[in-house]
């Protein structure tokens, strides 16, 4: 007789959210327009047109190029290795979850250890910061004075961070990793290699879609619970867009807004969670401990704010 294996809590809690989909099923409309409108508008426009090109460029070696001009500043920064650098560059400025799944591709191709794989998505998942600029400061925050501090704060914690996360890696300083050029095969580019590149970049985008969305419905629906302290304040936790955009109508201090903004933006969101794990699947990484590290990031932003707004 075949066992059928229950998870009766995770069950429990599909058939609630699908009966209040059906209770309230304007709220699940206005929170699936609201997540497919910032994926249409804000997401795929910020990070397909990256996503294609690192593909492309991790799949010929041109990323070499790039990894070489900088290799000599980072490489001993970060102690990482040429192919490393690049997952640096792209973790830091293209957005989640592009950093991770750069990770996760040049950990398959073989160009970095599963070592300084995990060490590199202990930092290299950010907010992008097109992102801080556009939406956090200047839509969200309303201020453009904030633009710099924000900018030190947010791309300053993980760098920071980085400096402590090294000292778990068995192999700390291996010359192999922060002196010397990976081995890396460049090869031509061809149409198939253009066409493969498109067929993963859309796929990655439609899954980040539907994953907004999900958390979109969800924001939306647990909204009308507004009564409930507790789940005010964790909604802007689920995702990152919604959340800063939330906190903003919270009759919280201004200080107090800020380092809950600037902390949630540092962790990224459940959402973002979900995103990693998806761009990570096969590729042997842990999620535990790269949640681990993101909350430790998150609480390293929050006394950086701390220290920011103490001094101003």
């Amino acid at each position: 007789m075949q066992h059928v294996h229950r998870h009766p809590l995770s069950s429990i809690c599909i058939l609630i959210l699908f009966s209040f989909m059906l209770i309230f099923p304007r709220q699940v409309f206005l929170g699936a327009k609201s997540g497919l409108l910032l994926w249409f508008q804000t997401i795929i426009p910020t990070l397909l047109p990256f996503s294609i090109i690192s593909n492309i460029m991790i799949k010929t070696g041109s990323f070499y190029y790039i990894s070489n001009a900088v290799g000599p500043l980072f490489r001993p920064f970060f102690c990482v290795s040429s192919a490393g650098v690049f997952a640096v560059i792209v973790g830091f400025i293209c957005g989640y979850p592009l950093g991770a799944k750069v990770i996760s591709q040049l950990l398959a191709n073989q160009s970095i250890s599963k070592e300084e794989a995990d060490y590199l998505l202990s930092f290299c998942n950010n907010v992008s910061p097109i992102f801080i600029i556009n939406y956090l400061v200047m839509s969200a925050l309303g201020d453009s004075r904030l633009i710099l501090p924000v900018l030190c704060i947010l791309i300053g914690s993980p760098v920071l961070c980085s400096f402590f996360f090294r000292f778990f890696r068995k192999n700390k300083f291996e010359k192999s990793d922060c002196h010397t050029d990976s081995k890396i095969q460049i090869t031509s580019f061809h149409m198939q290699t253009l066409n493969a590149c498109l067929m993963d970049s859309f796929e990655m985008m439609v899954y980040l879609g539907g994953y907004i969305m999900i958390f979109s419905v969800i924001i939306s629906l647990m909204q009308t619970f507004r009564f409930v302290e507790l789940i005010r304040y964790l909604l802007p936790f689920l995702e990152v867009t919604n959340g800063i955009s939330l906190l903003q109508t919270y009759s919280i201090p201004y200080e107090g807004t800020l380092i809950f903004t600037l902390a949630i933006t540092s962790f990224g969101g459940i959402c973002a969670l979900f995103q990693t794990k998806m761009v990570l699947a096969g590729s042997g990484l842990s999620l535990r401990k790269y949640t681990i590290k993101k909350l430790a990031t998150m609480l390293v932003t929050s006394l950086l704010t701390i220290l920011y707004l103490f001094f101003i």
